[in-house]
Order: C-alpha cells, then sequence, then structure tokens
C-alpha cells in the first residue's frame, strides 16, 4: 500500500498531511477581559510541564504518530498494521491493537487478530482467546482452539476434534498436533493409514501429522511404512523421520540415497539427525563437485548437523557464486534456521544482493536472529533493492524483512535504515520501521544503541 507524499508540517503551506483531520483554530472574542488572566498561568504550566517532562526522541514521536495515521485510516490499513504486529509482542501498541483487532466486526480484521495471537502463544493471552471460542467464524474459532491447545488448554477440544480433515480428506497436521498437545491422540491411527494412500496430498499430510505427534508409535509408522512409497511421495515421510528419529534412524534413512528422486531429501534429513554416522555421509557428498546442487546441499545439512570448516564454507561459498539460479537458492534456502559462525554469515550476506528477488528472501531469512553489525551492508543492500516494489512477492517482502532485521541490531547505522523506511512511500515501510523504533525504545536501544534518555 503507497502512502502519499507527505510535507513536514512546519513547512507545509497549506492543509496537513493527506488523511489526517483538520483541528479548527478557536480565537478569542473580542471583549474577553479575563483571558490574560487565564492564558498566562496556562502557559507557565505547559512551559514547566514541558521542562520537566522528559522528551521523547523525534523518531519515536514521528512512529507513534503514524502508527496512529495508519490505524486510523480504517479497513485494509488496520489489516496491515495488524499483520505487522507478529514479531513485536512486548509492545504495548501491539497488545492494544491485537486486542482491538479480535472485537472488531470486520472479518478480515478480527481473523488476522487471531492470527497473531496464535503466533505469540501467550498464557497471559487465554481468556482472550477462549472468548473467540465462541465467535461467529468458523476460522476465528479454530485458530483460537489450536492455539489454546498449543498452551495446554482444553476448551476447544471439540472443535479441534471436528476439524482434523480438510476438504478435500486430508488430515490438518496443524490441528492433529494441537489435539496432541492435549494429551489427544485421535490422529495417529488415521494417520499411519493415511501415509500409504494414493492421494499424494493426503500421504504428505499423514507424514507431517506423524511428525508432531512425534511418539515412539509415529516413528515406528513412519519406519515401516517407508519401503511402500515410491519416489517424490517418500520426502515427506523420511523428513517427519528425520524430525522425531534419532541417529540409530540413519541406517534406515541412507539406502533410499541411491533414488535420485529421494537424495536431496536424504541429505537434509541427515543434517537434521546429526551425529557421527550422518555427517560421515554427508563428508562424502559434499565432495561431488560434478553435482553442484549435491555438493551444496551437503553442506548446508553439515551446518545444521554442527560442522563448519573450511571444506563445508568453501562449498557454501562456491553456491553462492554459481551462475545457476539452483544452486544458489539451494544454499539460501539451506541455511535457513543455522546459528553458525561468521564464514556462513558472510555467504548469507552476499546472497542478500542476489539479482533473483526470491533467493534475497530467503538469505534474509536466514540470517533472522542475528544482531551482528556486520550483517548491516547485506540488509542495505536488500532495502535498496526491494524498496520501490509496492506489490506483495518477495522483493517487496525482503524489503520488508530488511527493516525488521536492522531493528534488532544496535548502533546508529541500523537506526539511520529505519528512519529511511519512517520516510518511505509505502505504508508497510512506514509500519514496520515505526514498530521497529519503538521495539528499540522499549529495549534501550536509541541512540547508537544507548538507552534513551
Amino acid at each position: 500500500m503507497t502512502r502519499p507524499a507527505e510535507v513536514e508540517p512546519s513547512r507545509a503551506p497549506g492543509p496537513g498531511p493527506p488523511g489526517r483531520k483538520e483541528v479548527p483554530v478557536r480565537t478569542p472574542r473580542r471583549g474577553s477581559a479575563f483571558l490574560p488572566y487565564l492564558v498566562v498561568p496556562l502557559a507557565l504550566a505547559l512551559l514547566v510541564a514541558c521542562s520537566s517532562a522528559p522528551k521523547q526522541p523525534t523518531e519515536v514521536e514521528q512512529a507513534k504518530k503514524l502508527l496512529d495515521q495508519a490505524w486510523g485510516m480504517g479497513g485494509n490499513g488496520q489489516v496491515l498494521v495488524v499483520s505487522l504486529l507478529y514479531d513485536y509482542p512486548d509492545l504495548p501498541f501491539a497488545r492494544e491493537k491485537v486486542g482491538e483487532a479480535v472485537k472488531s466486526p470486520s472479518l478480515s480484521l478480527k481473523v488476522e487478530g487471531a492470527r497473531v495471537l496464535a503466533r505469540w502463544a501467550d498464557p497471559g493471552t487465554k481468556d482472550l482467546l477462549r472468548d473467540l471460542l465462541r465467535d461467529d467464524s468458523d476460522v476465528v474459532r479454530l485458530i483460537a482452539a489450536r492455539t489454546l491447545a498449543r498452551l495446554g488448554d482444553d476448551s476447544g477440544r471439540e472443535i479441534l476434534a471436528g476439524a482434523i480433515r480438510d476438504a478435500d480428506g486430508a488430515l490438518e497436521p496443524d490441528v492433529c498436533a494441537a489435539l496432541h498437545a492435549i494429551g489427544d491422540d485421535a490422529c495417529l491411527a488415521p494417520a499411519t493409514r493415511d501415509l500409504v494412500a494414493k492421494d499424494d496430498a493426503k500421504s504428505a499430510a499423514a507424514a507431517a501429522v506423524l511428525g508432531e505427534i512425534g511418539t515412539e508409535q509415529a516413528r515406528q509408522a513412519l519406519r515401516r511404512k517407508l519401503m511402500n512409497l515410491y519416489k517424490e511421495r517418500r520426502n515427506p515421510a523420511l523428513l517427519a523421520l528425520a524430525q522425531i528419529g534419532n541417529p540409530q534412524d540413519v541406517a534406515a534413512v541412507v539406502p533410499f540415497a541411491n533414488y535420485r528422486d529421494n537424495l536431496l531429501t536424504v541429505i537434509e534429513a541427515l543434517g537434521t539427525f546429526g551425529g557421527d554416522a550422518a555427517i560421515g555421509h554427508l563428508r562424502h557428498w559434499l565432495t561431488q563437485k560434478k553435482d553442484p546442487v549435491v555438493r551444496v546441499a551437503a553442506a548446508c545439512a553439515l551446518v545444521q548437523a554442527g560442522v563448519v570448516d573450511d571444506d563445508v564454507v568453501a562449498a557454501l561459498e562456491e553456491g553462492a557464486a554459481s551462475d545457476r539460479r539452483e544452486v544458489r537458492a539451494k544454499v539460501a534456502r539451506g541455511l535457513r534456521g543455522s546459528t553458525a559462525d561468521g564464514k556462513v554469515t558472510a555467504v548469507l550476506a552476499r546472497l542478500c544482493g542476489d539479482p533473483e528477488p526470491s533467493i534475497r528472501r530467503d538469505a534474509l531469512l536466514a540470517l533472522e536472529g542475528r544482531t551482528d553489525a556486520s550483517v548491516l551492508p547485506a540488509l542495505r543492500t536488500a532495502w535498496e533493492k526491494g524498496k520501490q516494489s509496492n506489490q506483495e512477492g518477495p522483493e517487496y517482502e525482503s524489503a520488508l524483512l530488511a527493516l525488521r532485521l536492522a531493528a534488532r541490531i544496535p548502533g546508529e547505522e541500523a537506526m539511520g535504515l529505519l528512519r529511511e523506511g519512517l520516510a518511505s512511500q509505502n505504508w508497510a515501510h512506514n509500519i514496520e520501521a515505526a514498530l521497529g523504533i519503538l521495539w528499540r525504545e522499549k529495549q534501550g536501544m536509541l541512540g547508537g544503541g544507548q538507552e534513551a534518555s
């Protein structure tokens, strides 16, 4: 959503910025002899109050003003604001607006608010979530029931029990995971059966459900059924087994690397397993220089398994510099969730400037959680490449991610990036930057990382 250009109020020759109601100026009537006696004490009182109250940094004032203006647009403006509150559960503004959203008559706003509550999964919101169990919307009720179950509250059990399958008959992994969280494994038996269903979607959903349930019965079901699955249909089961299995399951997974349809999935699964046996196999595939996709997949899996040495870094650097899009994409996606050292961060930083927007986005997602100032040049690059995009898509998402990640990095350079977001002609950029500035204020990170005075 693009916002109109604005002029600083002090320089504005005419009406104020668009969307803001003008407040009429009231002038005193002639003959009001008592007015000076009223105005002078009020002026003195205001002067004392202003001098004694701590002054907010200009950026904080601008951020609050902008958020209020965006919320005041109503409709899609409010939905946009709420959609960007996912990562700010400790901001009073976020709490207030999500609370308003879930009580709104607007279904789209209410659903977005419920999704944010689900993301937060905060025990302090249980009462609000219980109220949503009685909402008119099936979607809102289900989101509330799932979230409560994750918090150990079974108030929405009946709602969950009636929603374990989607409209096409496939199991719903999120619903089954919620039921398991409250001690109900009603999905275990149907997932075991559906794992070998002829419908690919049903089979993949069943594998995901068994991975979410994570019990020994689920693990054994996955191991038993691997041989009954073929080609790509085996991949979801391999990943689910890696999610809940143990190093003993490595021997059950490795033979499927002989099938081209399963090789990359086996490599990914071994990175999840970790352990000496898995690492030994991964080192073999790391040497496959004739197949750069396999080589970088092995390098990424080794990073996920906690191995970052010169051979691994060399493979990642080669992959990031490849002229093949699929190789670079594999590096960016394969390193998500890794917490490795600066050499891996440098590889991701390079990919933040990739000509392909989806690769830039995936590299930024892989950088989440890093608060080292060394990533700032990469964020700057991604911001510059994506800030002109007004449409949904990877370029647009990359610009928002750059602002979100910058908010967590101390220092003036990161703050400068947020100021640019605040001055953008794109409302989403404005809101993301404003939330980041308020978050920094709360963390005492204004003014180059120093506590705000």
